[in-house]
């Protein structure tokens, strides 16, 4: 199973929706399906440039405080200690990006189902999002070995 980024999730989308109706009617939808589809694609990335500095902003504040502990105390022990001390907000965040995605994702799905359009796709994007959220779980993890 490969790993796709929200990225690469948006160009099948796109990919997906360039194929031409036969009729006009569905034209009519799929063109609509399109701008729906592009306009949750623009929310989800705007989620996602929040988020991302949310958490660089925690990682600042958890690496300056790492620093300004004196170097006895520069170890893994109290670089947990920082991390589980700063743990609660970014579990918050991640909750919090977690709700807003699922409600974007469920708005266009019905959005979607009303003009009788194919909702694959929302699986996709939610897979994507699950990917890069654990790609950046791993990097912090890695972070905190170091």
């Amino acid at each position: 199973k490969g790993e796709l980024s929200v990225e690469e999730a948006v160009s099948i989308l796109a990919k997906k929706y360039e194929a031409v109706p036969k009729d006009v009617a569905s034209q009519a939808s799929q063109t609509e399906i399109d701008k729906l589809v592009g306009k949750r694609a623009i929310e989800l990335y705007s989620l996602k440039a929040y988020y991302l500095g949310q958490l660089g902003q925690l990682e600042g504040k958890v690496k300056k405080d790492y620093l300004g502990l004196p170097k006895e105390k520069r170890n893994l022990i109290e670089k947990k200690e920082l991390v589980t001390k700063y743990m609660s907000t970014a579990m918050g965040l991640l909750n919090q990006c977690d709700a807003k995605v699922e409600k974007i994702l469920s708005e266009l799905k019905a959005d979607i189902e009303k003009l009788n359009g194919d909702t694959s796709i929302i699986n996709t994007i939610r897979e994507a999002y699950k990917n890069e959220k654990n790609l950046k779980k791993a990097y912090y993890i890695k972070l905190l070995e170091e």
